[in-house]
């Protein structure tokens, strides 16, 4: 259970290098980003079979749970839920602090209202549930506040995209109520960025492209 960490690794290429665990108990933290003008991070955790999560790091060496923990407990999104498969095992009767999700989808879930009215991400004409394709949060990221064309609530702002429902979702923290920004991607994006003016870039894994969405 060493695994699923972030690492903070001073002094790279020298003799006095040292690596201090900045983050543990991490199923898999496949993206992550700094909010603009902290040391703070946001981690997109990709779940296993029911949660994806956002895991928000204020503070060293917290823990979040995995493999004992994940996602939101139902009813209480100020605590972790925990994990039946792994639960009765002897390493997680001695697990505790853990830190619940920043944010958390179900599979079986929508993200937003509208997802769930069926207006942007989630089920197709057909009946489809928003899990039809699968889930993964494959990409997070910042925009700063040097856009000249997007709206305030678009600006440093926290971005979010799932590959397999080829949509993003953005808040702005400490506000965790996602709102539905980009749908129907021709693929699925897998890294966000804030660009040239301000507007957000992704990289779209599937049409292997980079691109841009601006706002007119």
């Amino acid at each position: 259970y060493s695994d699923g960490v972030i690492l903070r690794i001073a002094n790279p290429g020298t003799t006095t290098q040292s690596i201090a665990t900045v983050a543990n108990g991490l199923r898999n933290p496949f993206r992550f980003a700094r909010a603009p003008g902290t040391d703070e991070l946001y981690i997109g955790n990709v779940g296993w079979n029911a949660w994806e999560s956002i895991d928000h790091v204020s503070v060293a060496g917290q823990n979040f749970g995995w493999p004992c923990y994940e996602g939101w407990n139902p009813g209480n999104n100020a605590a972790a839920a925990p994990q039946p498969d792994y639960q009765s095992t002897a390493y997680c009767g001695s697990v505790g602090g853990v830190t619940a999700p920043f944010f958390a989808y179900a599979h079986l879930g929508y993200v937003t209202l509208d997802d769930r009215k069926g207006k942007a991400c989630g089920g197709k004409p057909s009946g489809g549930g928003p899990d039809q394709n699968g889930s993964v949060l494959s990409a997070i990221g910042f925009t700063d506040d040097s856009s000249t064309t997007y709206p305030v609530q678009f600006k440093n702002a926290l971005y979010f995209g799932d590959l397999l429902r080829k949509c993003i979702w953005t808040m702005r923290p400490p506000d965790n109520t996602p709102q539905n920004f980009a749908k129907g991607l021709q693929g699925g994006p897998v890294d966000l960025k804030a660009g040239q003016d301000g507007d957000l870039f992704y990289v779209d894994l599937v049409t292997s492209t980079v691109r841009r969405i601006t706002h007119k």
